[in-house]
């Protein structure tokens, strides 16, 4: 299944995103995170600590403070970060489906780094190396599978919140909406 990877410079545009992708329906655990930024990580973290939560009978709580099933938010998917050592592209901070992908390449004894990782889970050689330089260079990274329902509410968030990589997202939907 094609992946829709988005590109982002901060944690504050990472969570906007991320926000956006679970009202237009996808489940904490269909989103996948991978930054090798661990100031970017705490960062994540802080906020998901930070972060209010409202319950179903309208009172609310500080996600640090929420246990089990209570964690709402970005809490789902942000309190699975975790660090992965990658030979040849050292460690990353990830969470998502791309984990199980990581990990399944690294137990079949697979290398390339994370762009090894990224083609394993069908992403082309040239864009899984431009995104590991994005890596490198210390942004946030979030993938989601792409779905005929939801494709364009992935494009509309990433180009809102200034994916390095939204002119990619802006032509798509520019395109598609000529086919209307």
């Amino acid at each position: 299944m094609k992946k829709l990877i988005g590109i982002f410079k901060s944690e504050e545009l990472a969570l906007n995103t991320i926000e956006s992708l679970k009202k237009a329906g996808y489940a904490p655990e269909e989103i996948s995170v991978i930054t090798k930024d661990e100031v970017k990580y705490d960062a994540l973290k802080n906020r998901v600590d930070d972060e209010i939560i409202e319950n179903p009978d309208g009172s609310s709580l500080a996600a640090g403070a929420a246990t089990g099933g209570a964690i709402g938010g970005f809490g789902g998917l942000l309190l699975g970060l975790g660090a992965l050592a990658i030979p040849g592209a050292g460690p990353i901070i990830a969470a998502g489906p791309i984990v199980g992908a990581i990990t399944g390449a690294l137990a079949g004894g697979a290398v390339g780094g994370v762009a090894g990782a990224l083609i394993d889970a069908g992403v082309s050689e040239v864009e899984a190396r431009e995104y590991e330089d994005h890596l490198n260079a210390g942004d946030i990274l979030i993938l989601v599978d792409e779905d005929d329902n939801r494709r364009e509410a992935v494009y509309d968030s990433y180009y809102r919140n200034e994916s390095l990589n939204r002119e990619k997202f802006q032509r798509e939907v520019t395109a598609s909406d000529d086919v209307k």
